[in-house]
C-alpha cells in the first residue's frame, strides 16, 4: 500500500495575498489496492481543497487543488504555522459505500498511514525569481545550482533532461541516477543544499518515472501535435522577440502533467517534414528539445508554432552581457564543446543550422570558474535558404529570407545567398564568429562598421576579425582556421570538438606542470628557512643596530637591520636575541618567534621574492606543522612539516578546480590522486614529473585507461575501455595501441593480433560475436586510416572498424 504525494514536504503558495492563492498536491497510487485518502489542515476555515477526500484506484493519480482563501487586513498573519496531513488506507475489496461513510467505520486492523506537508509561502518578488516562466538571466553562486528547475518532478535538476531513472536522495529531491551517483563521487554533497549526500541511500523514485511515462505517452498518442488553450496555454509575457521569430511564456493545461516550457512562433515557414522528424530525431544533450508543434489551427497560416523546453538562465550573448567579467577560458572552452557536439550531430543528420550565434545558444547552467558545471543547448538550427526543416511561405515575409551578415561566411555573402552554399563549412565560418563573440564579450562582430553592406564588403574580400585581448593564442589557432576564407580550409565539426578537448586536456596537464614546480619550491623551503634567519641575525658592516646596550654590546631591547633590509626586532642578551621578538624582511615575511635555549619557536608567514606566500610554524628553528603556500595566480597547497621535511599528504588547488593528493615521501611524491579542471581524473603512482608506474586514468566522457605509464602516457601493459563499450586489452608505446592486444567492440566482435600506433598489422584472429573465428589479414585502404579486415571469398561476412577515430581519442586523452 504505497500512495506518493508530489511535492512530498512543502506546499507552496505564491503571493499577493490579497487575493486566491491556488497550488497543487498529485497523489499517486503506486501499489495494487484500492486506497481511501482525506486531506486535513491546521487552518480550515483558511483554505479550501478540492478534493478533500476520495477513492483511489491502482496505479491511478489525482490532482487537489489547495486554495489560500484571501487575507484579510484585519487577520492576524499566521501563516507560517499552517500544515497539511494527508491520510491514506487500504479499502477493502468488498467495500461499495461512499468515502465518508468509510472514514466513520471501525474496521479492525484498519492500517492508515499519513504523510504531513508545511506551507511555504512566496512573495512576488522571489514568485518571479523561482518562476519557471522567467526567460531572462540569473547569476549563479559559484557552487550551487540552479534550483528554479526542481518545481518539474520530470526534470533532472542536473541534466535538464527527462528522467529516465529517477531517484530519491537524503536532500528530498529527485536526480537521475546515473547524474546524481556521478556528482556524489565528486563532490559529496547535494547539488542544491550542499547537505552530505551518499550512494547507498538513494531509492528509487517510481511515481517521477510514472509521471515521465504518462508524458512521453501522452505526446506520442497525439502525434506530436498540440493544441492551444487546450493542451497548451500561451502566456500573456513575451520573453524574446526578433526579425521573425517570438517566444511567449508557456504553461501545460491540466491535462498535462509536464516539464517547463516555452512557445517559440515562427513566422513565414511551415514544417517541410512530419511532427516526429522535430521531436524524435533531435534528441541531443546539447540541443533545445522540442516537444511538439501546435496544430496549424490554432496559429495563422503563414507561421509554425512549438513547444519547447525552458532555458533558466536565457541566452549566452545574455549571460557574457550581463556578467562582470568574462568567465575562465576553460569554461567557455568547455561552452564551445559543447557547441561542436551539437553542430556535428547535426551535420550527421544532414542539417545546416544557417545561424549560429551566441543569442542561439541557450544557457541551463552557468558557471564562470568551473568548466564541468556549465550546460548549454543550441537552438533556431535549420533556420535558413537551404533548410530541410522548413520551407518559405511565398505570401508572408519569411524569416529564412533573414541574412545574418555579420556571422555569415564569404560563399555566402558573394553568392547572392544561393541555397547551395549553405554547408557544414560555412555553419564552421560562423562558429568561429560565435566564438570570437564570446571572447568579445558579446559585441556585435564589426562593431565599429555601422552598414552591413560595408562589412559584406570586407568579408568578401577576405578581411578578418581581429584576435580578442581576452583570448590565448592556442584558442586563436583554432578560431582562425574556423574562419578561413577558403571552405575548403575548415575543419569538420568532429575534428573541431576534438581540438577543443585536445587543448582542454593539455592546458590541464600544463597546470600539472605548475603543481609540480610548485611543490619542487615547497621542498626547498626547509633549508631557505633557517638559513635565511641566520642570514638576518648576522651582524655585518653593513648591518644597522638600534637599541639599548650594554658595555658596547647589544643588551636590552632594540632592533637588527641588516642591509639587505630585513631587521628584527625584540630582547638581546650579549648580541643573541631572547625571549620573544618579530622578524621582517623586505618582500612582507613576518614571524612571531620566542627563544629556547637558544632554538626559535613560533609561526609566521614567509614571502618569497615571485610573490608566494608560505604560512608555516617554526619548531627549534626548523618548520614544523601545517603549511599553506598561495601563490599569486592563486594555486594554495597544504602540506605537513616534521623535524624540518615535508611528509604525508599533500594537496594542492588551483583556480580553476584542479586538486592534486599526493603522498610524501623523503621529499619526493610517490602517489597521487589529480582532478583536472575539465573532470579527467588520474589516480596512481608518481615519479618526479609525470605519471610512471601503475595507475588509472579517467576522462571527463568517461573512457578510462588503467595500466602502466611512463612520462604521464599509457606504456606497457593496460586495458582501455570506450564510453561507447569498446575494449581494449594489451600493450601500449607513448599512448598509442602498439603490441600484441585483443580489441573488443561493444557488439561483441574481437580481434586479436599485432598493434602498431593504433593500427592493425599482419594476421589477426576475428571473432563475430557469437560465431567461430576467422584469420584474416589488415590492409590499409583507401578510406583516411580506416582498416578493412578481408575475409575469405567463401565467408560473405564484411568488417569496417575505425580505429583511426579511437586513435584520436587515445592521441588526446593519454598522450
Amino acid at each position: 500500500m504505497t500512495l506518493e504525494l508530489i511535492p512530498n514536504s512543502d506546499l507552496v503558495f505564491k503571493g499577493p495575498y490579497n487575493v486566491v492563492s491556488v497550488t497543487t498536491l498529485k497523489l499517486l497510487n503506486s501499489g495494487n489496492e484500492r486506497l481511501a485518502y482525506k486531506v486535513k489542515t491546521t487552518a480550515p476555515t483558511r483554505y479550501c481543497v478540492k478534493p478533500n477526500s476520495s477513492f483511489l484506484d491502482a496505479h491511478a493519480t489525482a490532482n487537489i487543488q489547495v486554495m489560500l482563501q484571501p487575507q484579510k487586513s484585519n487577520q492576524p498573519d499566521d501563516r507560517t504555522k499552517h500544515k497539511f496531513m494527508v491520510q491514506w488506507a487500504a479499502v477493502p475489496n468488498n467495500y461499495t459505500v461512499d468515502v465518508d461513510d468509510f472514514w466513520k467505520q471501525d474496521f479492525e486492523n484498519l492500517n492508515i498511514q499519513d504523510l504531513k506537508l508545511k506551507c511555504v509561502f512566496v512573495d512576488e518578488q522571489q514568485a518571479a525569481t523561482v518562476s519557471n516562466n522567467s526567460y531572462g538571466h540569473r547569476e549563479l553562486d559559484a557552487r550551487n545550482m540552479p534550483t528554479s528547475i526542481t518545481a518539474s518532478s520530470l526534470v533532472c535538476p542536473i541534466t535538464f533532461q527527462l528522467f529516465h531513472e529517477p531517484v530519491v536522495a537524503e536532500d528530498g529531491y529527485t536526480y537521475e541516477q546515473s547524474a546524481i551517483i556521478e556528482w556524489i563521487q565528486k563532490n559529496h554533497t547535494s547539488p542544491i543544499t550542499r547537505q552530505p549526500l551518499s550512494i547507498g541511500t538513494l531509492r528509487p523514485n517510481h511515481t517521477s518515472k510514472i509521471l515521465v511515462q504518462e508524458f512521453e505517452t501522452k505526446i506520442r498518442s497525439t502525434n506530436y501535435c498540440f493544441k492551444l488553450n487546450s493542451d497548451v496555454k500561451k502566456g500573456r509575457k513575451t520573453l524574446f522577440q526578433s526579425t521573425g521569430k517570438v517566444i511567449f511564456e508557456a504553461s501545460w493545461l491540466t491535462k498535462i502533467d509536464g516539464p517547463p516550457i516555452v512557445l517559440s512562433k515562427i513566422s513565414g515557414v511551415k514544417a517541410q517534414k512530419e511532427a516526429f522528424f522535430y521531436t524524435e530525431l533531435i534528441r541531443h544533450p546539447h540541443i533545445l528539445r522540442t516537444y511538439s508543434i501546435i496544430d496549424e489551427i490554432s496559429v495563422s497560416p503563414n507561421s509554425i508554432m512549438l513547444v519547447q523546453e525552458y532555458a533558466p538562465e536565457g541566452s549566452l550573448y545574455e549571460v557574457l552581457e550581463d556578467g562582470e567579467s568574462l568567465p575562465k577560458e576553460s569554461v567557455l572552452g568547455e561552452i564551445f564543446i559543447q557547441v561542436a557536439d551539437a553542430m556535428s550531430y547535426l551535420t550527421h543528420n544532414n542539417i545546416t543550422h544557417g545561424d549560429l550565434a551566441c543569442r542561439n545558444v541557450l544557457v541551463f547552467r552557468f558557471d564562470r570558474s568551473i568548466p564541468q558545471n556549465n550546460l548549454v543547448k543550441l537552438t533556431d538550427f535549420g533556420l535558413d535558404r537551404a533548410s530541410s526543416m522548413y520551407l518559405a511561405m511565398p505570401e508572408a515575409s519569411s524569416i529564412l529570407n533573414v541574412i545574418p551578415v555579420r556571422y555569415a561566411a564569404p560563399e555566402i555573402l558573394s553568392s547572392s545567398y544561393s541555397k547551395d552554399s549553405y554547408t557544414e563549412k560555412s555553419d564552421m565560418y560562423s562558429m568561429g564568429v560565435l566564438m570570437w563573440e564570446a571572447y568579445s564579450k558579446g559585441d556585435i562582430p564589426w562593431l565599429n562598421i555601422e552598414k552591413d553592406d560595408e562589412v559584406c564588403r570586407l568579408v568578401i574580400a577576405g578581411k578578418q576579425l581581429e584576435r580578442p585581448t581576452a583570448c590565448s593564442v592556442e584558442h586563436w589557432s583554432i578560431i582562425f582556421e574556423c574562419m578561413s576564407y577558403q571552405p575548403q580550409n575548415r575543419s569538420t565539426f568532429k575534428i573541431l570538438k576534438q581540438q577543443l578537448i585536445e587543448l582542454q586536456c593539455r592546458k590541464s596537464f600544463e597546470k600539472m606542470a605548475h603543481i609540480n614546480l610548485l611543490s619542487q619550491t615547497v621542498k626547498k623551503l626547509s633549508s631557505k628557512i633557517p638559513l635565511m634567519i641566520k642570514t638576518l641575525l648576522r651582524r655585518t658592516d653593513g648591518s644597522l643596530y638600534a637599541g639599548e646596550m650594554v658595555n658596547g654590546n647589544i643588551h636590552g631591547k632594540g632592533i637588527l637591520i641588516n642591509e639587505d633590509g630585513a631587521h628584527y626586532e625584540g630582547e638581546f642578551k650579549d648580541g643573541e636575541p631572547i625571549r620573544r621578538g618579530i622578524m621582517k624582511d623586505k618582500n612582507g615575511t613576518h614571524f612571531d618567534v620566542e627563544w629556547k635555549d637558544n632554538k626559535m619557536y613560533g609561526r609566521g608567514v614567509l614571502v618569497l621574492s615571485n610573490g608566494a606566500r608560505l604560512k608555516i610554524g617554526l619548531h627549534q628553528n626548523e618548520p614544523d606543522g601545517q603549511a599553506v603556500l598561495t601563490t599569486l595566480n592563486g594555486m594554495r597547497s597544504e602540506f605537513m612539516y616534521s623535524n624540518g621535511v615535508p611528509t604525508g599528504l599533500f594537496i594542492i588547488s588551483t583556480v580553476d578546480g584542479a586538486r592534486l593528493e599526493a603522498k610524501i615521501e623523503g621529499n619526493d611524491i610517490s602517489e597521487c590522486i589529480l582532478n583536472f579542471p575539465n573532470d579527467d581524473r588520474y589516480e596512481g603512482q608518481f615519479n618526479k614529473e609525470d605519471f610512471s608506474g601503475l595507475g588509472i586514468f579517467t576522462t571527463c566522457n568517461g573512457d578510462r585507461y588503467e595500466g602502466q605509464f611512463y612520462c604521464s602516457k599509457a606504456h606497457g601493459s593496460g586495458t582501455a575501455v570506450w564510453k561507447n563499450g569498446n575494449k581494449y586489452v594489451g600493450e601500449f608505446s607513448k599512448g598509442k595501441l602498439e603490441g600484441k592486444g585483443i580489441f573488443t567492440f561493444a557488439n561483441g566482435d574481437t580481434v586479436e593480433g599485432q598493434f602498431k600506433e593504433n593500427t592493425l598489422i599482419g594476421r589477426h584472429l576475428m571473432s563475430r560475436a557469437g560465431c567461430e573465428s576467422y584469420e584474416v589479414v589488415a590492409t590499409h585502404d583507401a578510406l583516411g586510416g580506416y582498416v578493412t579486415f578481408r575475409f575469405p571469398a567463401s565467408q560473405p561476412l564484411e568488417s569496417l572498424f575505425e580505429f583511426n577515430r579511437y586513435s584520436k581519442e587515445f592521441d588526446c586523452y593519454l598522450s
